[in-house]
């Protein structure tokens, strides 16, 4: 989401939601403005009037109807594009979810390192952060797998040097490219994340072409501001 509002001009302050305390203090801050029973997760939007915007392309369209670009996000193209995306980390998230069920060392692996740092401490606070992952995602997720995630990467026929919907870079392109960096990782790009971890070390397999194409985009359109930071 921050890529897509620094590609698009938009001036914005961000907020820690770093698990187990950010999501009840933003709880706290939002309920009055949320339908009962909202559960809130990563990225969240609030407008200077206090209004929260709770979903990822939402954010992109409103951030985009701000910058008066309202191609960045428009259309039934981009629309299918983002649709892929999200069935792609549906998949990886109930990949890993699967794994933690296995063996609980998986979220060991996964927290950042100054959480893991912290020992005892660090594991508990890690548990309880996934534990409002699962209680988000779990449903989410049946019947998916990493032969999912592999399916959306192998249907995708982008080449270098072209974009995904028309002549232009789209936010089909900033989120298709983000679902390929975390199985083919570049370096010095994204902050290392718990399900980049996890992608890596279960290796998705990815064509050549396709990183290429994923490697000009981020080396085109990514902002130097947020390269090696958190871009949710």
């Amino acid at each position: 989401v921050r890529w897509a509002l620094l590609h698009l001009g938009v001036p914005h302050t961000t907020t820690s939601f770093a698990p187990p305390f950010g999501p009840a203090k933003a709880a706290r801050r939002l309920e009055p403005r949320l339908p009962p029973g909202t559960k809130l997760t990563a990225p969240i939007l609030v407008l200077p009037g206090g209004e929260p915007v709770l979903n990822a392309y939402a954010i992109a369209t409103c951030a985009a109807e701000q910058a008066g670009d309202s191609g960045f996000t428009d259309g039934k193209e981009v629309g299918m594009w983002v649709e892929r995306a999200d069935l792609a980390m549906r998949a990886a998230r109930a990949a890993f979810l699967a794994k933690w069920a296995e063996d609980e060392e998986t979220m060991w692996l996964v927290l950042p390192g100054w959480m893991r740092a912290l020992g005892p401490i660090g594991r508990w606070a890690g548990r309880q952060g996934m534990k409002d992952f699962a209680d988000k995602y779990q449903n989410e997720g049946s019947g998916l797998g990493v032969h999912d995630l592999i399916s959306v990467l192998q249907s995708l026929n982008a080449r270098k040097g072209s974009y995904l919907v028309g002549s232009r870079f789209t936010y089909a392109d900033l989120v298709i490219a983000t679902v390929v960096e975390s199985s083919a990782p570049a370096d010095g790009y994204l902050v290392e994340s718990g399900l980049r971890r996890f992608a890596r070390e279960n290796t998705v397999p990815v064509s050549s072409e396709l990183v290429e194409w994923k490697d000009w985009i981020f080396a085109e359109h990514f902002p130097a501001e947020i390269k090696g930071k958190d871009i949710v």
